[in-house]
């Protein structure tokens, strides 16, 4: 593939210690380099408290601009303490998203979201899913969680 440049968004296993965000660029599918988000990684950081592993992302569209959910955690190696943020085109952080269970679940991880169609109807949906682990939430809402939004909102 001449003329190429693939970009990739990822996670990496930094200094065998905890996960941060990285950036990587293929070229011609020959050349390979990777990055370090130092800005998203200091933000997340230093000004969000999230100082545990950065993980997954999802990216979507909402109204012509590109955002993304990404997972955080605010203490290494405590499960309980994942969180999802809403971010902007570029990766940056928005606002944390309050998500409202029926018994109260408070660690979600692992956030991908879809524009989709309703069945019956054919109108735009969001359908996004999260994990519940068992740290931090109740028994009765460990595993899936499946929220679908109106896209029109």
């Amino acid at each position: 593939m001449r003329n190429s440049t693939v970009t990739i968004r990822f996670h990496y296993y930094n200094n065998h210690l905890f996960d941060e965000l990285g950036t990587g660029t293929l070229v011609n599918f020959k050349y390979w380099k990777a990055y370090q988000q130092e800005k998203h990684n200091h933000l997340f950081g230093d000004l969000l408290h999230q100082r545990g592993n950065k993980g997954s992302r999802a990216k979507f569209e909402w109204q012509g601009e590109q955002y993304y959910l990404q997972e955080s955690q605010s203490s290494h190696e405590k499960w309980e303490t994942w969180r999802t943020f809403l971010c902007d085109a570029e990766g940056f952080p928005l606002k944390q998203l309050e998500f409202v269970t029926p018994k109260g679940a408070s660690a979600f991880a692992n956030p991908n979201i879809k524009l989709l169609r309703e069945p019956e109807t054919g109108a735009p949906i969001y359908v996004m899913s999260s994990f519940l682990m068992s740290e931090g939430n109740p028994f009765e809402e460990v595993g899936n969680m499946i929220v679908v939004y109106d896209a029109k909102q």
